[in-house]
């Protein structure tokens, strides 16, 4: 899942959150003039990465001249990095240990395509010291550090043992060789539960567990080193204390091949600068555009990652398509960096992130301005995402005086996750005569592309009208729209289990078809406020989503029972996202407690272990190693 992580740059400082995964970083800090190159940059450039980083250093490279090469997966086939980049090859099936991280493959391409450099992004083979090594070798020029400097901050370990002899000090714990189990298990009860398991290369959060106690050390153990070994191709971890209230710190460094240093899109957006930029000219020999004095402080940013996710069920990541995706007006202080478009998938093998939402302003408090602002015009359909969650917490007040430490989520759980309210009154007549009034143009000319040519939600009106059933949550709407005589104009009667909830009486209602998606924008005079929506119909789930000043309302449309799919089995346990099998700790006629492990799953390279949600005796289990599942799919199902 995503954590918060907000960069507070007195220099360069940053605060995470939970678990460790970024959503918010924040940075106060620097602007700048670029330098002009000394050497010549690069012709070419491969980009042996995915997503929005891709299409990040694309942007840069197109900017320079510089042509690129982008490699992808099959299941990356139709991503936008691929459409962007000037070349793109396939290198493997989906799986990243099949194409991302296979080396031979990737340094083929790079000679085929007559690459002369090539830029990892960042994860991957990005922090692989011998990959960086063999390109040296090849006369391929990495985009990044050397080996070296690699193998010395790369590695958790090494890079402890290096501020140790400097007289850093360092969080207690284990940082050896050693990886026997056991081994470790020792040296975890001397360090003193809970403790926390990292693998030892990467980050991101993979590959990280907390464990609480001895009884799961071992598989939390496990856990982490296969997710460590599909992320980063290397299992090693290291053990150390866990400490549940820390401010992470984090300095960034930049240096060239000729000894200065100086110390990402928070770092831009406060500097004027493109670090990008700066990696092609320092890897082509230059020296660094601008040196740390002569750097001036500008403001006050944040970063916001947009992840498809559900927060409100342990931020478990979600997968599927993206029915609709509009994103904030880019400005100058507003800066989108995204891998997706609409109709695009977000997949099962791969982080899923969205976008980098990267906002500026004068100082923290006009900075968190800009970023409500953005995350109000972010629109998504399709998949759950964590933007509701964002909002709340850009708005949260200890979070606004910038009271922020790691456990901050769980000291304001009831702020950042209220119970969901009913919609407005505004919110369902906006649904109503959007539906509506889509239904009649689409059906006057045959079209089936609507819902609602499928969907038998519509009934003639008592009042002479039409009638739609609209459901949120518990509340169950049925609402009339009665064309008033003028054109355009409407009766709208709204009741919740048969009561009147309200009535808006002279709705004036323009409706207007967006080419290629699916629904339109709204503009309806509703009581004395005019409203200008955008409205999504979607088939996939039967919805109405209306967003409206900043807030979004997602309706359902209930089905005829002959419609209704299959339900899950009654006592089973289903699959929270699209996912694949890891692991099955049980089997039919297993005796249970309630929270034992039952499924490990995969989405997206983290692992979520499924628990028994009471005790009792498992009736049989539906799946298997290897199998992929669907969202909803019964996994284990207990004896009634």
């Amino acid at each position: 899942m995503s954590i918060l992580r907000a960069y507070s740059r007195l220099p360069p400082i940053a605060l995470s959150g939970k678990n460790g995964l970024p959503f918010i970083r924040t940075l106060t800090s620097l602007a700048s003039e670029q330098q002009v190159s000394e050497k010549p940059l690069f012709d070419k450039i491969l980009i042996a990465n995915r997503g929005e980083i891709a299409c990040r250093i694309i942007h840069t490279a197109r900017k320079l001249g510089i042509k690129t090469v982008a490699v992808y997966s099959e299941a990356d086939k139709d991503s936008m990095h691929v459409k962007l980049a000037d070349e793109a090859y396939l290198i493997g099936t989906a799986a990243a240990a099949d194409s991302y991280l296979r080396v031979d493959t990737i340094i083929d391409v790079v000679k085929r395509s007559g690459a002369q450099a090539i830029h990892p992004g960042y994860g991957f083979l990005s922090e692989n010291a011998s990959f960086s090594d063999r390109l040296d070798k090849e006369g391929v020029t990495f985009i990044g550090p050397p080996g070296a400097a690699m193998r010395a901050m790369g590695s958790k370990s090494e890079s402890k043992r290096i501020m140790q002899k400097a007289g850093v000090p360092v969080v207690p714990g284990y940082h050896g060789e050693n990886q026997d189990v056991a081994f470790l298990k020792e040296r975890a009860a001397e360090i003193g539960y809970p403790v926390l398991i990292k693998a030892v290369m990467g980050g991101g959060g993979k590959g990280m567990r907390i464990v609480r106690g001895p009884d799961e050390f071992e598989m939390m153990l496990e856990s982490s080193r296969r997710e460590a070994t599909k992320s980063f191709g290397d299992d090693k971890v290291l053990v150390e204390k866990y400490l549940t209230t820390p401010r992470h710190v984090e300095v960034q460094v930049f240096a060239d091949k000729l000894g200065n240093a100086v110390e990402h899109p928070v770092t831009e957006m406060v500097t004027g600068t493109d670090l990008v930029q700066w990696q092609l000219e320092v890897a082509a020999g230059n020296r660094l555009p601008q040196l740390q004095d002569e750097i001036a402080c500008t403001g006050h940013a944040f970063e916001a990652r947009i992840y498809a996710e559900n927060p409100e069920n342990g931020f478990l990541p979600d997968t599927g398509r993206l029915l609709h995706l509009s994103t904030p007006l880019p400005t100058p202080d507003v800066r989108v960096e995204t891998g997706v478009q609409s109709g695009d998938a977000i997949s099962v093998y791969y982080d899923p992130m969205i976008a980098k939402l990267v906002v500026r302003g004068k100082d923290r408090q006009a900075a968190l301005r800009v970023l409500r602002k953005a995350l109000d015009e972010y629109e998504v359909v399709g998949l759950h995402t964590n933007i509701g969650f964002l909002k709340r917490l850009a708005n949260s007040p200890d979070f606004v005086a910038g009271k922020v430490e790691t456990g901050y989520i769980d000291k304001h759980l009831d702020e950042l996750f209220p119970r969901a309210e009913a919609p407005s009154p505004v919110a369902v007549a906006q649904a109503a005569l959007a539906s509506v009034i889509d239904r009649n143009a689409r059906m006057a000319v045959g079209s089936v592309l609507s819902p609602w040519a499928a969907v038998d939600s519509f009934r003639l009106s008592a009042l002479g009208g039409q009638s739609v059933c609209v459901v949120f949550g518990d509340h169950k709407y049925t609402v009339d729209v009665i064309a008033a005589g003028a054109m355009d104009v409407y009766s709208v009667v709204i009741r919740d289990e048969g009561s009147v909830v309200q009535r808006f009486d002279g709705a004036r209602a323009t409706w207007t078809t967006v080419v290629g998606a699916l629904g339109g924008q709204l503009r309806v005079l509703l009581g004395d406020r005019l409203c200008c929506s955008n409205v999504v119909f979607s088939q996939k789930d039967s919805s109405i989503t209306v967003f409206d000043q900043g807030q979004m309302a997602t309706f359902k449309i209930p089905q005829p029972e002959y419609l209704e799919g299959e339900e899950a089995a009654v006592g089973s346990v289903t699959a929270p996202m699209s996912c694949k099998i890891v692991q099955v700790l049980v089997e039919p006629g297993s005796e249970v407690t309630q929270d034992m492990p039952l499924v490990v799953l995969e989405a997206m390279k983290m692992e979520h272990v499924i628990k028994a949600p009471k005790a009792g005796k498992i009736a049989d289990v539906y799946y298997k190693v290897g199998d992929l599942v669907d969202e909803g799919k019964s996994l284990v199902a207990f004896e009634e």
